[in-house]
């Protein structure tokens, strides 16, 4: 469908040139050639085309849209903003100027302007305007996105929310959703959402591939839900479908990419820094918001970290941290790189030094008292913690997390009464507790700290309140048993009810004392010893036999030296026939160690050593007779001769 559009869209992009030629100034076809560029995409062939013309004041509001369309905001602002100026009296007009004036500051970020223009817009146009959906879904996604980034601000208008009359407003509906944490809620919404759009798509004869694309935006953000609610496989699977649409929109697949990062951690680490290249290109920068984009830069300092690169990632952190001062996650890369080399005590002092110049920050306090309640220094956590509740503006009695984990700390540091003292600060300040559960755990805290006296009084207090209560008399009798028996037994007395009889009728003490042995066995030894009064036998653990290799003879005594190898072991006998070669020389006549003359170099005659016999013959002539007996053997032939090598002969 988009293909014959583009086409229908050139061809009258012919025409209006063919009329141009003709009429240069024609106001229709210049109009019409500057609006079928922007339903192009060509914004910059738009800005050229008016910039060209004679009067390009008459095409000022198309020429601030296709500023706005390609990333020329500041000037897309100043135009739109002269010419509500200039053409006050014309409401049609100004409330199309309005429309992309708070478009433009949407994607500027100011969100409380674009808010402010938006709720004006909506309470001057009436809910049968065409239009009126259309500026309601826009006014969604600058809410959703004012509360994501400034969470804390609380926004009263009487418009309607989680309509599913279009995709586009239940989108923007969920969004406003997670930016209030109602992550279930969300979910539904979007999955609605996606219903919608593949309806009134298919209605409309987009083709699948383009029903895909602009579907993967929602599913981009239901997979982002489930990531929020921790169920990454799934979200995984669902960011992995987008990745494989080729044709999706560069800053949906960017968001993608990044969240399968995170996802993923510390495995599949070189995939992950592939990935992250494709995410951190300039080309998106002008994409991006500024949240998305400082989200995506500490993720590649994490990266870092996580491959090991430490030099990298602190380099990476100080130049974010000079960007986003505020930041707190990167003041604790330095810290964990250093925890990470086991250097514990430079790391407490650099995450010391950022607490310091921010005392009202949680999570700087929290990792400082982490670290010192490794080394087993609790009354320094516990300064650490005090500290911070004296320069944040945070209640403790409202925060149920931070309490139980000060009561820790106090009872570690044996500073039992303080501990008492905010447990009851903070169940006076909740005194509207349903049947009394805070101070149930107020009593069992004392138990807990060995004050079983002050449990009882506690106890007592609740009993003479409501007799009836068996939770408090029950509570009662294990308090008293600890330092008064009689008075134990007698409380007991009370809870002998009829409920409680009934429940015990059913139960065969003899059985549930037996009930904890696993085996049958011993079982039956249990009961037969009862019976004759005997201890139970405990039947001794059987030892097994030592595995051994087969063919093992259990008396062999294996060779002590089986080990080492041949030419080393005591019995080793050289096969290495005894040649009677000595020293270079030793074999010469006159030479070698012991002789006393050398060889006549000179060419005179060799006189030996030893004067030869009358009967002795040399050695020449004895070989030159035993040659004359034995008859002459014939020469051997050639290989060549004795058989003729295979090959094809000539004819």
């Amino acid at each position: 469908m988009l293909v014959l559009l583009s086409v229908r869209y050139k061809k009258i992009l012919l025409t209006c040139d063919k009329i141009l030629k003709l009429i240069p100034n024609d106001a229709d076809a210049l109009k019409a050639k500057v609006i079928t560029h922007i339903h192009l995409g060509e914004y910059q062939k738009a800005i050229n085309t008016i910039e060209k013309a004679e009067k390009p004041s008459s095409l000022a509001f198309e020429l601030s849209y296709s500023y706005y369309r390609s990333d020329k905001l500041e000037e897309a602002l100043n135009q739109v903003s002269s010419l509500l100026d200039e053409n006050s009296n014309d409401e049609d007009f100004t409330n199309q100027c309005l429309q992309l004036k708070a478009q433009i500051l949407y994607r500027m970020e100011s969100y409380n302007d674009a808010l402010k223009i938006y709720q004006d817009i909506l309470k001057n146009t009436s809910e049968d305007d065409p239009y009126y959906e259309e500026i309601l879904s826009n006014y969604y996604a600058v809410k959703a996105a004012y509360k994501i980034y400034k969470n804390d601000i609380v926004i009263n208008d009487e418009f309607k929310e989680n309509s599913t009359e279009t995709y586009e407003l239940a989108y923007n509906s969920a969004c406003i959703l997670i930016a209030e944490e109602k992550y279930d809620e969300a979910e539904e919404l979007l999955e609605t959402a996606k219903k919608i759009c593949r309806e009134a798509l298919l209605e409309e004869d987009y083709n699948e591939v383009e029903i895909e694309e602009e579907l993967s935006i929602i599913i981009v953000q239901l997979a982002y839900v489930k990531q929020l609610k921790g169920n990454n496989k799934q979200a995984n699977e669902y960011y992995q479908s987008v990745l494989k649409i080729k044709s999706a929109d560069e800053v949906v697949t960017a968001i993608a990419l990044n969240n399968v990062i995170a996802i993923r951690k510390e495995n599949e680490l070189l995939d992950s820094s592939k990935k992250y290249r494709t995410v951190s290109s300039q080309n998106l920068g002008k994409k991006l918001t500024v949240a998305q984009k400082k989200t995506i830069e500490i993720n590649g300092v994490l990266l870092s970290l996580y491959m090991n690169k430490y030099t990298a990632a602190i380099e990476q952190a100080d130049t974010l941290l000079k960007k986003y001062p505020n930041e707190e996650i990167l003041k604790l890369i330095k810290p964990a790189v250093l925890y990470r080399q086991k250097n514990s005590s430079e790391a407490l002092k650099e995450l010391e030094n950022h607490f310091n110049e921010n005392k009202d920050s949680l999570k700087l306090c929290l990792n400082v008292a982490q670290f010192k309640i490794q080394n087993e220094d609790y009354e320094g956590a516990l300064s650490t913690v005090e500290t911070y509740l004296q320069n944040s503006n945070i209640d403790i009695n409202e925060n149920s997390g931070l309490l139980s984990f000060v009561l820790w700390l106090y009872e570690k540091c044996g500073k039992i009464e303080k501990a008492l003292d905010l447990l009851q600060t903070y169940i006076d300040n909740n005194a509207d507790n349903e049947n009394q559960t805070l101070v149930k755990k107020l009593i069992d805290f004392k138990l807990h700290c060995n004050n079983p006296e002050e449990a009882a009084k506690d106890y007592e207090k609740l009993v003479k309140a409501d007799p009836t209560n068996i939770q408090a008399i029950s509570g009662l009798v294990i308090a008293l048993s600890k330092f008064d028996i009689k008075k134990a037994e007698e409380y007991e007395q009370f809870l002998q009810t009829d409920k409680l009889n009934e429940l015990i009728a059913g139960l065969n003490i003899d059985n549930l004392e037996t009930s904890y042995a696993s085996n049958k066995t011993y079982k039956k030894i249990v009961n037969q010893s009862i019976a004759n009064n005997e201890k139970p036998r405990v039947k001794k653990p059987r030892k097994r036999k030592p595995f051994v290799p087969k063919n093992f003879i259990p008396n062999f005594k294996p060779d002590p030296e089986r080990w080492l190898p041949k030419y080393e072991r005591s019995n080793y006998k050289s096969k290495r026939k005894n040649l009677n070669k000595g020293p270079q020389g030793a074999s010469v006549a006159g030479g070698g160690i012991g002789g006393t003359r050398s060889a006549n170099i000179g060419g005179g005659k060799f006189v030996p050593l030893v004067e030869k016999t009358e009967n002795e013959t040399p050695v020449e002539e004895t070989k030159t007779e035993e040659a004359k007996k034995t008859p002459p053997k014939n020469a051997p032939k050639k290989k060549n001769q004795q058989k003729k090598k295979k090959g094809k002969g000539r004819k």
